[in-house]
């Protein structure tokens, strides 16, 4: 049988479509959208590290064991501030902002001199004879007098312990140990016969109540140092 012409091509025109319709169908491509980039937030600043404190020990008992003339047994005193925390009126000076005197010796922290009227220092003092004897080796004050040789080698003194930094170990009465005493005036007068002066903290770390029996040794670079110009027997300035 002939198939008309006209009906074949309407056949593959309707075969077309159909197959038009089984192909997958694709989405148009969604165009992206740029997206601002979220800051992460910051970060706290750092918190500040506070200095390290000196590191002081304060213990029972009795920690300087060496014998002179590598140690020193002496009567106590306090000066800068009394037991009670009011100001030593022998120990002022009106030149002063504040009218107190200061240490002779020199605060590597502030490049100043000690400020020793206050209840935080941690400081000794010893007789001008001694320091001058022990660390300069200047035994001239035997013989002439201390003022005058004092005049002459106080700066050379005070340049000496601000660069070698002695410290002292103290104890009082055999019932407390404080190290890391710093040194931080010159003083007390030798007449007097007291071989050690401390300063408020110092003296209530040592319960000495305002003067006491202590003895004490000098450490300059972890080496017990020799403490010259005092006699031993006499517990007085060698002389005086």
């Amino acid at each position: 049988m002939n198939i008309p012409q006209s009906v074949i091509d309407s056949l593959k025109t309707l075969e077309q479509f159909i197959l038009s319709l089984e192909q997958p169908s694709v989405a148009p491509p969604v165009p992206s959208i740029p997206v601002a980039p979220v800051n992460p937030p910051s970060a706290p600043p750092p918190t500040p590290v506070a200095a390290p404190e000196p590191e002081v020990t304060v213990v029972p008992g009795h920690e300087v064991t060496e014998d002179p003339p590598f140690s020193c047994t002496t009567r106590a005193t306090m000066w800068g501030l009394n037991w009670n925390g009011t100001n030593d009126s022998g120990d002022l000076d009106h030149t002063q902002p504040d009218g107190n005197s200061r240490g002779f010796f020199t605060d590597p922290a502030t490049g100043k001199s000690y400020e020793t009227h206050n209840k935080v220092l941690l400081g000794a003092s010893l007789p001008r004879e001694v320091l001058l004897s022990t660390f300069l080796g200047v035994d001239s004050w035997q013989s002439e007098a201390i003022l005058a040789v004092w005049k002459h080698y106080a700066a050379d003194l005070r340049a000496w312990v601000l660069k070698h930094q002695p410290t002292l170990v103290i104890d009082s009465s055999g019932k407390y140990t404080v190290d890391n005493v710093v040194l931080a005036d010159a003083g007390p007068t030798a007449g007097t016969h007291n071989g050690l002066d401390l300063t408020y903290a110092a003296g209530h770390a040592l319960m000495t109540y305002g003067a006491a029996n202590c003895t004490y040794k000098i450490v300059v670079a972890g080496k017990i140092q020799t403490i010259r110009g005092w006699d031993f027997i006499s517990r007085k300035v060698i002389g005086s």
